[in-house]
């Protein structure tokens, strides 16, 4: 199964959930696995990291919690980890 696909469940509920994140947490990051909001962030990289601490390398969302957003994947296999490993 691809990321994409494997994330649709969690973009799906991130749309579900938009408008109240939007009230509350405008410019911050949200990780999102499953349905279930894990936690909100202040970065990305604060959101990666608490995602591989609780879940492992497996998928989950990190997404800016913004009005207007512009999607952009980042495949992890392609452009590796950013500890540097792969």
């Amino acid at each position: 199964m691809s990321e994409e696909v494997a994330l649709l469940g969690e973009y799906e509920y991130y749309l579900s959930q938009k408008q109240e994140l939007l009230a509350s947490f405008e410019g911050k990051v949200v990780l999102i696995k499953g349905k279930e909001v894990i936690g909100i962030f202040d970065t990305d990289e604060a959101a990666y990291w608490e995602g591989r601490r609780r879940f492992g390398n497996v998928p989950f969302l990190i997404h800016h919690i913004e009005q207007e957003e512009e999607v952009v994947w980042f495949p992890v296999l392609e452009i590796g980890y950013p500890d540097g490993s792969l």
